[in-house]
């Protein structure tokens, strides 16, 4: 009979150990477009805004976008669609502040967008189609008409 070596066993319980633990965490779906992004300057044709100092933030995880402007205290979400060259936000809501169930939370109405609750953002409607430019890394760029957002991975 062959006998294994107690180091075999050590190396194996190991391989195992990290593939269970390993398969906890939710893995990124999205490639390089997961992660938390720093709206860094809008440009278009007639202005450049330089937005870094305002600190304004878009986390990307799964399917589900997360907007920040702590300046404001504002955290809104919505759900997106990643399609070749295209993201498409498809709703938005406000974050309940008291519970964490998705049922609480408030839709943002097109009043609200009308009345600039994102203009940190450039954005003024719900349901926006924006084209990826460049999705590297460490950059991404989104255009939607003449508008061209520059976001660094923060």
């Amino acid at each position: 009979m062959y006998k294994h070596s107690p180091c075999i066993f050590c190396i194996l319980s190991l391989f195992c150990a990290l593939c269970v633990v390993a398969s906890c965490d939710k893995m990124p779906i999205n490639g390089d477009l997961d992660g938390m992004w720093q709206l860094e300057r809008v440009e278009t044709s007639e202005t450049i805004l330089d937005t870094r100092t305002h600190r304004v933030y878009l986390s990307i995880q799964l399917h589900l976008a997360q907007w920040d402007d702590p300046t404001e205290g504002l955290t809104l979400y919505s759900h997106f669609r990643h399609e070749g060259d295209s993201l498409f936000f498809i709703d938005l809501s406000h974050a309940s502040p008291h519970t964490a169930t998705a049922s609480d939370d408030t839709l943002v109405t097109s009043q609200e967008m009308a009345d600039g609750l994102m203009k940190a953002w450039g954005i003024y409607d719900i349901h926006t189609r924006y084209c990826i430019r460049t999705l590297k890394t460490q950059n991404l760029q989104l255009e939607k008409a003449d508008t061209i957002y520059y976001y660094k991975k923060f």
